[in-house]
């Protein structure tokens, strides 16, 4: 990750994934045109498409796809960069949306609340969370509901 400082461009933060990160050769795996592979590169066992990125100035919040396509949602201090993960292969994830110094900030809509029937379906911890705090229902008028995360040491 870069930030641009004095009209320059430094690296702020590197991700070394160890065993999970792409090897430099995978993409080729696939092929002159990796484009026409593009579900098995998503579905490969490592950690790729890292977006959501937020940073509370004490902790960081992104998440990224990872194999078989579940979503791999990572918080860390920026301090000790120190952390946890949780994934999930939710259709309808609980994603946080913005953050202030001391709070991670989400939405809740009733695509929240559309049933999987799939056993297979592994929720959120983060969602089963807020919707069991907040004690969140599907709303007949669709009113979405900002939550707010506050996340220990």
């Amino acid at each position: 990750m870069h930030i641009i400082e004095n009209g320059k461009v430094n690296e702020f933060l590197k991700f070394d994934f160890g065993k999970k990160s792409i090897p430099n050769k995978h993409i080729f795996k696939f092929g002159n045109n990796p484009w026409e592979h593009i579900q098995d590169l998503i579905g490969s066992p490592y950690f790729k498409l890292l977006m959501g990125f937020l940073d509370s100035k004490q902790q960081m919040y992104f998440y990224c796809v990872g194999e078989n396509y579940f979503t791999y949602e990572f918080i860390f201090s920026t301090e000790s960069l120190e952390g946890f993960y949780w994934k999930s292969n939710d259709p309808n994830p609980l994603t946080f949306m913005f953050t202030d110094s001391k709070y991670f900030y989400g939405l809740v809509d009733n695509n929240m609340f559309i049933d999987n029937k799939a056993k297979e379906t592994i929720i959120s911890p983060l969602k089963k969370y807020v919707l069991e705090k907040y004690n969140l229902k599907s709303d007949e008028d669709n009113n979405p509901v900002l939550f707010r995360v506050k996340i220990k040491k």
